[in-house]
């Protein structure tokens, strides 16, 4: 397919992005020509470079909910059966999850360069100067991409939660004088 072939450069760079080890990121690779090549082949899909990035993004987001399961799976493995808090435990474990879900998914909803300052900085512990060094870029534009990428990450964590708890009931508690 003539947009994978155009595009492989830029592929792999989206998926360093997300991933650091070479081998991982080859089977990624790997799998978004497979994926796209069968789309193509069942569905008359686009042969289209944002086609191809929508597959990768397909790609990177299954990748992330397969490492979370299995760190659920390790967690719930070494927690006792007999204790009685095992419910709320792993009910913390699924609420962390999902939250490191959607702040995943608040991070790839960023501009490219705003994600990519973001993730190094928070994610992988860069300071400015390195990031900043690194990308050829300004120590201030470093930190406008940083409070930019917090900014509306957590405008996006309000807004998921805020549709999450709509409709649950709403507790209030009196205080009796």
């Amino acid at each position: 397919m003539k947009a994978i072939r155009d595009n492989e450069i830029r592929l792999r760079g989206y998926l360093r992005r997300f991933i650091e080890n070479r081998h991982d990121l080859d089977d990624m690779y790997q799998e978004i020509v497979t994926r796209s090549l069968k789309a193509v082949e069942s569905h008359d899909a686009q042969k289209s470079a944002s086609f191809v990035f929508g597959v990768a993004r397909n790609v990177v987001r299954t990748h992330f909910d397969r490492k979370a399961r299995n760190l659920i799976d390790f967690v719930s493995d070494y927690v006792p059966e007999d204790q009685a808090d095992n419910v709320q435990i792993l009910d913390e474990i699924m609420d962390r999850q999902e939250r490191m879900t959607m702040f995943q998914e608040a991070i790839a909803g960023l501009p490219p360069k705003s994600q990519r300052v973001f993730v190094m900085s928070k994610v992988y512990g860069y300071s400015h100067q390195e990031i900043a060094r690194e990308l050829h870029i300004s120590v201030s534009t470093v930190e406008k991409h940083v409070a930019t990428g917090f900014k509306r990450c957590s405008d996006e964590l309000a807004e998921r939660t805020r549709k999450k708890t709509k409709g649950a009931p709403v507790i209030t508690f009196r205080r009796d004088s």
